[in-house]
């Protein structure tokens, strides 16, 4: 169980990490990667919120060394959904985006689609 709050923290961290810089170089990031600014914005804002959000579980797990099913099947569709966000964004904007841009959604998208594993694996079967 040491594992699952290893797991949160770290999917916590790239959340937060993700977004604020995702936020403080948006500009630059929109150049780059030849998408929206209301389209960068929107990726950093997703991230801080979901990074909050495992955030406070790692933190409710740390005290209880326990979390409710019903949060971790929420990360893991989270996880997931994000997933299928990116991976329709790499579909939709294949031709406004740069290859970085598109590369950057494609791994995001495996990043978290990874995330949804661990924690379906690790942490859901020991949540009450």
């Amino acid at each position: 169980m040491k594992n699952a709050g290893m797991l949160l923290s770290i999917d916590s961290l790239a959340g937060l990490s993700a977004g604020i810089v995702t936020l403080s170089l948006s500009s630059i990031l929109a150049h780059w990667y030849g998408w929206p600014m209301a389209f960068v914005l929107f990726v950093g804002w997703v991230n801080i919120g979901y990074g909050c959000y495992s955030g406070v579980l790692a933190i409710l797990f740390r005290k209880r060394q326990m979390l409710a099913r019903s949060a971790i099947i929420a990360l893991v569709l989270e996880n997931s959904l994000w997933a299928g966000q990116c991976l329709t964004q790499v579909w939709w904007r294949q031709e406004s985006a740069t290859v970085l841009g598109l590369g950057i959604l494609a791994f995001e998208a495996l990043f978290v689609l990874g995330l949804a594993y661990l924690e379906a694996r690790i942490i859901l079967p020991h949540a009450k």
